[in-house]
């Protein structure tokens, strides 16, 4: 018996071309794809298991123009109609709690905070310990 194949939790396609996937929780697997994908993540779809503002301001920068997700915060729906990126959610909740579900998210609490998509891709880099300057320079942090 082979092992069970991960359930995917992200996955980035543009013109029936798979661009990015990922098993990996947390808003990691997002950053690493603008990291290292970066302007070709532009005009693409993507399925992402939960979509807080943190995960709509990455999309925003991306370039991304529409998101499923299974879960999705009103925040983020707000946010992301207003910078023209269309969110399709089977379920639309207040907002995404951490991990004790005591509270906000930390990666939320970080999105309200910081402005600009720009900025806070640059600040959540940082706080998940990715070096300065992205990968090779196309997610432009730094």
């Amino acid at each position: 018996m082979g092992k069970k194949a991960e359930p995917v939790t992200l996955r980035v396609e543009r013109d029936g071309r798979e661009l990015w996937r990922s098993s990996a929780s947390g808003l990691r697997p997002l950053v690493e794809a603008v990291l290292t994908v970066g302007e070709g993540l532009r005009g693409a779809t993507a399925y992402d298991k939960v979509v807080g503002l943190a995960s709509a301001k990455l999309l925003v920068y991306a370039g991304v123009t529409e998101v499923e997700a299974d879960v999705a915060s009103a925040p983020a729906v707000r946010y992301a109609e207003r910078a023209g990126l269309r969110v399709r959610a089977v379920v639309v909740t207040p907002g995404i709690l951490n991990r004790e579900r005591t509270g906000l998210c930390p990666m939320e609490v970080l999105a309200l905070e910081v402005e600009s998509p720009e900025a806070f891709l640059r600040a959540v880099a940082r706080r998940l310990g990715f070096a300065e300057g992205g990968a090779d320079g196309t997610g432009k942090v730094g």
